[in-house]
């Protein structure tokens, strides 16, 4: 009796294990299909996120709509102040304190920044002095900045190094003549198809014109013993300044006054491939001949002493003009041109000879401020007033090309009449 009934209770027992075990089974699908309904809501959630890709994207676009924002403030503000900059005096020198204090702090951060910021180095050791001595003259930097550079190079080549190598690279193109007063080619011929080449590969992009024209440039600047003459050549190219000291070849310069006897002992070398350049009318340069036409530019000094006649100051000072100097309205003379009194030191033909654009226009221009003062001396104080000119110039009537240049420019913008009868002289 006694077993039957612990049987029964361990039977008991045992159906209420499996009753919970077959309770548990079903509710397990359950639970399974509820985890898969959960992570199903995670994925979609997740998919709704944008990935950090997207957001740096997002971010860098915006950066980008910044920047084209700033930079177009920054044209707007830079017009703002020039048109303010011809305002009055008194905010022009406001702005022009302001920029140069912009620019200091600019300098500071480059300065503070740039060695973090780039690394300025050659591709190979071997080419380090020449790449260096190629930036050094491409840039026009003085041996000041250069040091300045070098400070945030990597492994820049020395000044010294630079220097000594620009030497050997000038005494294998010829060498240069230096005497006490004096230095010019010894080469001029050699001098001058580097200089070409250099054309060739900057202003033609490597293709050279079929003829070219040679323009001869001298002048004197300084004052007595300081004179310093220098003779050179330029070809007119398509390039912005094509007249700038950068593009000339200069043949030799000395120290003395603007003479004839000085032009033959100091510029010999110079004055002969000239005058084979003339002869010839062409030139070869890598295996290339080239015509050319030989044109001579210079002021009313030189021109006389090149071409033999009648040097500035006497009756035929100008041998186009066939006036006196001192009385030029009405006391006619000969043709200075047919006067000439010395071989030429260039053979050239007198259309050959072109009249200075500069000193063109600076006589011009000063005979229009002439007139402009003599006709209204307030309206002519205001306009070199609004023009920032030096009083050192109202006093002598004598306009610098700058000066000269931005008289014309503000005439012709305003229509002030005077502009007209400026354009009728200059046209004609």
């Amino acid at each position: 009796m006694h077993l039957s009934v612990h049987y029964c209770i361990i039977l008991q027992e045992l159906m209420e294990k499996c009753k919970k075990g077959l309770e548990k089974a079903r509710e397990k699908p359950n639970q399974e299909k509820q985890m898969k309904i959960k992570l199903a809501e995670s994925r979609r959630n997740i998919a709704r996120q944008p990935s950090e890709v997207e957001v740096l994207k997002n971010q860098l676009v915006q950066l980008t709509q910044e920047v084209t924002q700033l930079q177009q403030l920054e044209k707007k503000l830079d017009k703002a102040e020039r048109a303010l900059a011809f305002s009055s005096p008194r905010k022009r020198k406001k702005i022009d304190e302001l920029g140069v204090k912009q620019k200091a702090e600019r300098i500071a951060r480059l300065e503070k920044h740039i060695g973090e910021s780039m690394e300025i180095r050659p591709k190979t050791p071997e080419n380090d002095v020449e790449v260096a001595l190629f930036i050094k003259n491409a840039y026009r930097l003085t041996e000041f900045q250069y040091k300045g550079l070098q400070k945030f190079a990597v492994n820049w080549s020395p000044l010294h190094h630079v220097k000594q190598r620009e030497k050997d690279l000038i005494e294998a193109a010829g060498g240069l003549d230096t005497t006490e007063a004096s230095v010019g080619w010894t080469n001029p011929a050699m001098a001058f198809g580097l200089y070409v080449q250099r054309l060739v590969e900057t202003a033609w992009s490597t293709r050279m014109p079929d003829a070219v024209d040679v323009v001869i440039v001298a002048d004197g600047g300084g004052d007595g013993a300081a004179n310093m003459v220098k003779m050179g050549l330029f070809i007119p190219t398509g390039v912005p300044a094509p007249q700038s000291p950068f593009n000339v070849l200069l043949l030799s310069a000395y120290t003395g006054k603007e003479s004839r006897e000085n032009l033959i002992t100091f510029c010999e070398k110079g004055l002969d491939f000239l005058n084979r350049l003339c002869k010839d009318k062409k030139f070869a340069v890598a295996g290339r001949r080239n015509a050319c036409r030989v044109l001579l530019c210079s002021d009313l000094k030189v021109v006389p002493l090149i071409l033999g006649i009648k040097a500035a100051g006497a009756t035929q000072f100008c041998l186009n003009c066939t006036v006196e100097r001192a009385e030029h309205k009405r006391a006619m003379t000969t043709d200075a041109g047919k006067r000439t009194y010395r071989d030429p030191l260039v053979s050239l033909l007198q259309e050959d000879v072109v009249c200075p654009p500069l000193h063109c226009l600076q006589g011009l221009t000063n005979s229009l401020a002439e007139e402009m003062k003599k006709d209204n001396p307030d309206e002519w104080k205001a306009v070199c007033d609004d023009l920032n000119i030096a009083l050192s110039h109202l006093s002598k009537l004598m306009l610098n090309g700058r000066d000269g240049r931005r008289l014309v420019k503000s005439l012709a913008e305003n229509g002030n009449p005077q502009f007209a009868i400026f354009s009728d002289v200059f046209s004609s």
